[in-house]
């Protein structure tokens, strides 16, 4: 299990602050293979535009500039 917090503060005087807070489970169904789940929701604040975004995934746009994202993640992994 992992839990993560991030904190992003704009040293602009638009003050478009974000924190994201995430919490992941992997449970082993063999010695190889096992399913995860992750969830993620993304505040921010003002006008700020951040998305969740991952190292293959470019992240959804937002429906509007300051609107919050929510992101669910399930899978499978097995180690050959």
């Amino acid at each position: 299990m992992a839990l993560g917090y991030a904190y992003l503060h704009d040293q602009s005087s638009q003050g478009n602050n974000a924190d994201q807070l995430g919490l992941m489970y992997a449970y082993d169904l063999s010695k190889r293979t096992s399913f995860y789940g992750a969830l993620s929701c993304l505040r921010n604040r003002n006008q700020a535009g951040y998305t969740l975004a991952g190292a293959a995934n470019p992240g959804l746009p937002l429906a509007y500039p300051g609107a919050n994202a929510r992101g669910v993640q399930l899978g499978i992994v097995h180690r050959f």
